[in-house]
């Protein structure tokens, strides 16, 4: 994404030159304009749009592509209600079934986590901490539900 305005062609050129490193053959033919969201072309060229997954066409893996200058994808990746729904499910799962007590238990289980994009479908924490903060408050609820347990337990002297 450039600041200023810079056409199609100079991007082109530019892209061969950082490709070059990767290739002697050119490997941009062309560079268009694009006149809908940064998330919206990804999901196109990945195949991950609706209308690409209605297709059944083949979904390529985000690790598999080249990111240039430091471009940031996971700040344009948009999770749709449904699948923000899904992840919320799935960190509360991850919460009772290993009997978490507190945010830091959470956050040190997705720091071993081998791949957070296969178990949750996000490509980072930063996705999941957005998720962690719209829903606070269940999330909470079930953190307090297992410290309780685990008082109740210790006071019975079951642990």
């Amino acid at each position: 994404m450039a600041s200023n305005p810079v056409t199609a062609d100079a991007v082109r050129r530019k892209l061969q030159r950082l490709f070059a490193d990767y290739t002697n053959k050119p490997v941009v033919s062309k560079v268009q304009i694009i006149k809908t969201t940064v998330a919206d072309t990804y999901a196109y060229l990945t195949h991950e749009s609706k209308e690409a997954i209605r297709q059944k066409k083949h979904i390529y893996d985000s690790k598999d592509i080249v990111l240039l200058s430091n471009f940031d994808l996971a700040r344009y990746q948009v999770l749709d209600v449904e699948m923000k729904e899904d992840i919320l499910n799935k960190i509360l799962d991850v919460v009772y079934v290993n009997e978490l007590e507190n945010i830091i238990e959470l956050r040190q289980y997705f720091a071993v986590c081998d791949d957070i994009e296969m178990m949750f479908g996000v490509s980072d924490i930063r996705q999941l901490n957005k998720i962690i903060r719209e829903n606070t408050g269940i999330i909470r609820l079930y953190l307090d539900g297992n410290y309780q347990n685990h008082q109740k337990e210790i006071d019975n002297g079951d642990r």
